[in-house]
């Protein structure tokens, strides 16, 4: 006779377990994926655009950080293994270009290793070059403010006083800031010389490379 205990010496699978385990496992890995992404979230995120910022105050006001970088490498092919990179014949803008590069690595110091890898370089410069641009741009809207101010300070005061929100109104059309823009090459105070800067007059072009009188007028 049989037993009958011995059908039940194995527990049965249920239809679902198998279902439900991997729920359970697929549970389990979302969580782990939480705790993960947390830890990267949370942990610090080098950022080239935030160091950046500070190249135009603190390192060079003009040049492209690639063009420092161009006059290291220079420097480095030219050395013949003479570590003292210095004694490379340069001429002087070059050598104002390497002692940016210098103060370059002092406040962006992980640059030097990123340079062995051009790929990640050469995103890193432009991040950093976004980050001086956008510095550089803070740096004139708030200028915008203090300059209005600085001059409507003035006695006696300008007519019409400056907007401080608006640039529109200043240049060469306010006499103030008219007599401090125009260049050396022209009297301000005379008004038909006046009159032709601001219509464009062709024989009164005014450009980059002309020395403003500033306050001498």
């Amino acid at each position: 006779m049989d037993n009958p205990t011995s059908a039940h010496t194995t527990d049965p699978v249920l239809p679902d377990a198998s279902i439900s385990a991997l729920k359970r496992r697929i549970a389990a890995l979302e969580e782990e994926n939480v705790q993960l992404t947390s830890k990267i979230s949370h942990s610090p995120i080098h950022s080239w655009t935030q160091e950046g910022r500070a190249i135009r105050r603190l390192v060079n006001l003009i040049d492209p950080v690639t063009d420092l970088i161009v006059e290291y490498d220079r420097r480095l092919e030219l050395a013949g293994g003479n570590e003292n990179l210095e004694l490379v014949e340069s001429t002087a803008e070059q050598n104002r270009a390497f002692r940016s590069f210098k103060k370059l690595i002092i406040w962006c110091p992980s640059l030097k290793r990123t340079m062995q890898v051009p790929i990640e370089l050469t995103l890193a410069c432009n991040q950093l070059k976004r980050g001086a641009d956008g510095a550089r741009g803070d740096d004139a809207n708030i200028l915008k403010f203090s300059v209005a101010t600085w001059l409507n300070e003035q006695q006696p005061p300008p007519c019409p006083l400056l907007l401080a929100d608006d640039k529109r109104g200043r240049g060469f059309n306010h006499d103030l800031t008219g007599s401090l823009l125009c260049p050396v090459d022209f009297n301000w105070l005379d008004a038909p010389t006046r009159y032709a800067i601001r219509d464009y007059h062709p024989n009164y072009a005014i450009t980059a490379h002309m020395w403003p009188r500033g306050n001498t007028c």
